[in-house]
């Protein structure tokens, strides 16, 4: 699985992405947009987010093994990965994450399944 995900990343780094949102464009387009702007941005950060739990759970139930692993019967939304990012974004400057600073400008696409794998590590 982890060699799926590794490949896929690769792929998605690697193709052409410029109409996604940058991690850090997001957010700045977010907090200073309209109540219109913000209502539509975190739509978008909602449909990203249910994504990514949706690709989790097929994993665990296709592999065994989840990509990340939140409380049971907790609900990620775009709200609750809008509280974890800042955490997230410390972190990484702290050097207390697995990934780098750079990191923070990936497509947003990339950029919430590492907010969810870094906040709720499977242990």
């Amino acid at each position: 699985m982890r060699k799926i995900l590794i490949i896929l990343t690769i792929i998605l780094m690697t193709s052409e992405s410029t109409n996604a949102f940058q991690a850090n464009k997001f957010l700045e387009d977010y907090y200073n947009g309209t109540e219109g702007e913000k209502e539509y941005l975190y739509n978008y950060l909602t449909g990203i987010t249910r994504g990514a739990v949706a690709t989790n759970i097929l994993s665990a139930a296709e592999n065994g093994k989840r990509v990340f692993c939140p409380p049971k019967k907790f609900i990620i939304d775009g709200e609750v990965l809008l509280g974890l990012i800042p955490n997230f974004k410390k972190d990484i400057k702290e050097g207390n994450s697995k990934f780098k600073n750079e990191e923070l400008d990936y497509p947003l696409f990339l950029f919430v399944p590492m907010v969810l794998v870094h906040t709720y590590p499977c242990n």
